[in-house]
């Protein structure tokens, strides 16, 4: 997706500011039937999104398919929510299920985990990639695309969704490997999620693995993985393609030698992190493998645990008490400091000019994933 663009708290000399979106009223109602309210409900969502009033962090709305273009109509009549939507909120349409799914930014132990399991995966892809031969070219040109949207076939319309993490090779249409955490109120459902990753993709999306945390205490944790196998029957040219389930609701155990099998690793063939059309070719050498192990699934889990707790970094914060104050103008604040600031070393002078240059880099310069 998109990067996230603050509604209210963002200064507004950096980035554009969206207007407060006022909630239904009599002059912006629809007339009352039951395809104009499930719409509404939707409309009212976004604007509370916006306003940041949403209690929950996932919301499911009914929306019939018939239902969903008109939607857009209407957002489309709205250039200021429609913009908004489209550059902030994180959402996704499931056409079978008719639901519309509204999720808020993902929670520290929801991130930590998964981004504790992709960390393993990078470490593997970036040994691989100081190698020699096929392997080695085919493993830089995957890339780790974060939760860039994926564009899904239904029938013949697309909808968008966004996983929360996932390997593309850069030839390839669809990523190869998707990663889904499942921590909120509102459960996931992995296995429909990933089922439908590997079939709206037409199979091009190869392995899904779905991380499932148990809220919000994160007593208990599993994992699951999925994968699509190409099927060829004798003197056919085209494949059907059959979703495997390959562990499901593992439970991942606590990071203690004694407890883990090492037998019950997630083991991910290089070649799947691509279409098949463009898999290496090794001849008689065993394909490169990806391993995330159990001990990689622990440690996840763990970080994720530590997330929970506010206490370390209160007290951090505590620590901080010689910081005079914070502000958005360097200027401002040498106005303010006066003669202690002209009496200052030189060493302070050049800290200070240093921490003014980041500050002024990190606002105007623009970031691009790969």
């Amino acid at each position: 997706m998109k990067a996230m663009r603050a509604c209210k708290t963002t200064p507004p000399d950096k980035v554009r500011v969206f207007p407060t979106l006022p909630l239904t009223n009599e002059k912006n109602l629809l007339p009352t039937t039951p395809e104009n309210e499930a719409i509404q409900a939707v409309l009212d969502t976004f604007k509370k999104h916006c306003q940041g009033t949403l209690t929950q962090d996932t919301i499911s709305l009914p929306l019939p398919l018939s239902f969903y273009d008109k939607l857009w109509e209407q957002l489309k009549a709205d250039e200021s929510l429609r913009e908004y939507v489209e550059n902030n909120v994180r959402f996704e349409y499931d056409p079978v299920l008719a639901l519309l799914t509204i999720q808020m930014l993902p929670s520290l132990p929801h991130d930590a985990a998964t981004g504790a399991v992709i960390e393993s995966v990078l470490k593997q892809l970036e040994k691989l990639r100081r190698g020699n031969g096929p392997e080695a070219t085919y493993a830089r040109e995957i890339w780790y695309t974060m939760q860039a949207c994926i564009w899904l076939q239904f029938d013949t319309r697309r909808f968008q969704k966004s996983p929360d993490g996932q390997f593309k090779h850069l030839k390839a249409r669809y990523p190869g490997l998707v990663f889904e955490t499942s921590y909120s109120q509102q459960r996931k459902d992995l296995e429909r999620l990933a089922k439908n990753y590997i079939k709206r993709s037409n199979g091009n999306i190869r392995v899904v693995v779905g991380i499932d945390l148990d809220y919000p205490a994160i007593l208990s944790a599993s994992v699951s993985l999925w994968q699509a196998r190409y099927i060829q029957k004798p003197g056919k040219t085209t494949f059907t393609v059959v979703i495997e389930t390959i562990y499901k609701n593992r439970v991942i155990p606590e990071l203690d030698e004694s407890m883990i099998n090492h037998d019950c690793n997630l083991i991910i063939p290089l070649d799947k992190f691509g279409h098949m059309k463009i898999a290496p070719d090794l001849g008689d050498k065993p394909m490169p493998e990806i391993k995330i192990t159990m001990t990689d699934l622990a440690q996840a889990v763990q970080i994720a645990r530590a997330g929970l707790s506010t206490d370390s970094l209160n007290s951090d914060i505590d620590a901080l008490d010689d910081i005079r104050s914070v502000s958005d103008s360097p200027e401002e604040d040498e106005d303010e400091t006066g003669s202690e600031d002209e009496t200052g070393s030189e060493e302070e002078t050049a800290t200070k000019q240093a921490a003014r240059f980041i500050v002024d880099s990190e606002t105007d310069s623009t970031c691009s994933t790969p």
